[in-house]
């Protein structure tokens, strides 16, 4: 398993640094956020973000983070992160406990 999110890509070598949240929404936008590691730096194309979305109140949070890379788009489990890039379909799953 590769655990570069740009892999196949080129650019710089980007992996996942896991962090307390309850939600991960996948943002793709032509423009770049300001201050936000872009996903796909140096790879060029769409800016990729990940946002992670706190609720102190919320008793579930994530555990456990992975990628989950395939070749094609048979079924959708989360944002794909490759949207719009030629290559592998690339998702979030992730596990919720409390």
């Amino acid at each position: 398993a590769n655990p570069d999110i740009n892999g196949g890509f080129g650019g710089k070598y980007i992996y996942l640094i896991p962090k307390p949240a309850v939600y991960i929404q996948i943002i793709i936008r032509d423009s770049e956020i300001s201050g936000q590691s872009d996903l796909a730096e140096g790879a060029g194309g769409k800016f990729r973000y990940i946002k992670l979305i706190y609720d102190a109140s919320d008793d579930e949070k994530i555990t456990k983070v992975a990628l989950y890379r395939k070749s094609n788009n048979d079924r959708s489990l989360s944002s794909d992160i490759n949207k719009d890039r030629s290559g592998d379909f690339l998702h979030l799953i992730y596990r919720v406990s409390n």
